[in-house]
């Protein structure tokens, strides 16, 4: 897929760190997903930026828009690592 080429192509550090992330669809809102970061641990607010941009691509390849709302976001204090992952879900908005 072409996300693959531009991802290795561009890889970004965040708050000088490199994270590896995933986001897939979840539950029956077909615009509802999570984003998973490893290796949260290395920076607990680099995992966060490192979050928003994988979920900001996620919607920008599935539904051409960069908008989100999120449920647990990237902004919310209380979150933290777990398993040594940061997982974070929200909801691509193509309105």
């Amino acid at each position: 897929s072409c996300s693959g080429t531009i991802r290795s192509v561009n890889a970004v550090k965040f708050d000088g760190h490199y994270f590896s992330g995933s986001a897939a669809k979840t539950g029956e809102d077909p615009h509802g997903f999570t984003v998973r970061i490893r290796n949260a641990t290395k920076s607990i607010s680099g995992a966060r930026e490192a979050a928003r941009y994988e979920a900001t691509i996620y919607c920008i390849e599935q539904f051409g828009t960069s908008d989100i709302i999120w449920s647990i976001g990237p902004d919310d204090e209380a979150i933290s690592p777990s398993n040594r992952s940061l997982t974070l879900a929200g909801r691509c908005d193509p309105e």
